[in-house]
């Protein structure tokens, strides 16, 4: 047997059984650096389509594209992109580098402020009928302001104004950050926010001091707004968020400082938010809601099975539906104002849609709160 031989059975021989976890890892690791820099292309989105969220949930509406190495018609998409700005100074988004936007392959915003959807073919001969009619389809809905997308989806843009309790957060991220990298605090009614900075934490405590440090403040803002039962509470991360939900506003627009957010898009920092499960029950009562929780809020709950039941009486007829734990996430982590947002479930209900219809609510004004 040859040198080569025997040391490649040697090297193979003392290769543990699970030789491909360092692999997955790496792989799951690029995948999260991948997401959180197109998060930094989702907020030049938001603000290319006005902080619209209903224009955001019509782009998002489609398949994924693959990966754009290698990609036949990139080079094509990439001089439309330079054309544009050397002969017109127009800003052009290509889409490949967001997480959200997957109608068409580029958007051009002109010099009047009209944002132009664009499908960019190398052959004219190979264009994909099927893509040219999500685009029309889905642009002739925004245009129109009614009507439901491709997806079945219908966006629906409410009289409700977008409220929110960000101004709380904001300052409880900005103590953190500057104190001992552990603050937290109640921000409005039954709820409250612990935030960290582990950069500035680092000099002050070990790992296990940081984790006891952090779990002291969360049991403590939990007891001030009545949410300590362990069997009966809403706690949810802002950790690895970015990029994870296609119509959820993006840290980078979030009203904190640019060092804060660019700290919560690689998590540097993060926050906890805590509600009381009986605040956003009797909140819902209060605009003529009717709810209860469909799961046990332990952290045990299950984001692919509904989490909360809801319902509007209106004579003898009962409009009803469940939310899933994306909704509620929607909720805790832009910080709704709970009195808001219990008045958008209540329209949703109010029995205007026609049989079949799957409405995507969209607050009014929201450009207010992110631009």
């Amino acid at each position: 047997m040859s040198r080569a031989r025997r040391d490649e059975e040697a090297v193979t021989a003392r290769m543990p059984a699970d030789v491909d976890a360092p692999w997955v890892l790496e792989g799951d690791v690029y995948e999260r650096i991948w997401r959180q820099l197109k998060s930094i292309a989702d907020a030049l989105a938001w603000r290319v389509f006005g902080y619209q969220r209903n224009i955001i949930v019509a782009l998002s509406r489609a398949d994924a594209p693959g990966p754009m190495y290698g990609k036949t018609g990139l080079a094509a998409e990439l001089e439309i992109i330079e054309a544009a700005w050397r002969e017109s100074q127009e800003f052009v988004l290509h889409h490949d580098l967001t997480n959200v936007i997957r109608v068409g392959d580029v958007t051009v915003l002109d010099r009047d402020g009209w944002a132009w959807l664009r499908e960019i073919k190398t052959n004219q001969r190979y264009r994909v009928p099927a893509q040219e009619r999500l685009l029309a389809d889905t642009s002739q809905v925004l245009a129109d302001e009614t009507g439901t997308l491709p997806s079945g989806y219908a966006p629906v843009r409410t009289t409700i104004d977008y409220r929110t309790d960000l101004a709380g957060l904001r300052d409880i991220l900005a103590l953190a950050h500057a104190r001992t990298g552990i603050a937290g605090g109640v921000v409005s009614s039954g709820r409250a926010v612990v935030a960290a900075s582990q950069f500035t934490a680092a000099g002050r405590y070990t790992a296990e001091e940081f984790g006891t440090r952090f779990n002291a403040e969360l049991a403590r803002v939990r007891r001030r707004i009545g949410a300590d039962n362990p069997g009966h509470t809403l706690t949810l991360l802002s950790i690895d968020q970015a990029g994870r939900t296609l119509v959820r506003p993006p840290w980078a627009i979030y009203p904190i400082e640019a060092e804060v957010a660019a700290s919560l898009i690689a998590d540097g920092m993060f926050f906890a938010v805590c509600m009381n499960p009986n605040k956003i029950t009797d909140s819902l009562a209060k605009a003529g809601v009717e709810a209860s929780w469909l799961q046990r809020l332990d952290g045990t709950e299950d984001p692919s099975k509904p989490l909360l039941n809801v319902a509007v009486r209106s004579g003898n007829r009962l409009w009803s539906t469940s939310l899933n734990f994306a909704a509620i996430a929607e909720l805790m982590l832009e910080l709704i104002d709970l009195r808001t947002w219990s008045q958008q479930v209540a329209a949703m209900l109010s029995g205007e849609f026609a049989a079949g219809t799957r409405p995507w609510p969209c607050f009014a004004r929201e450009a207010r709160v992110w631009a």
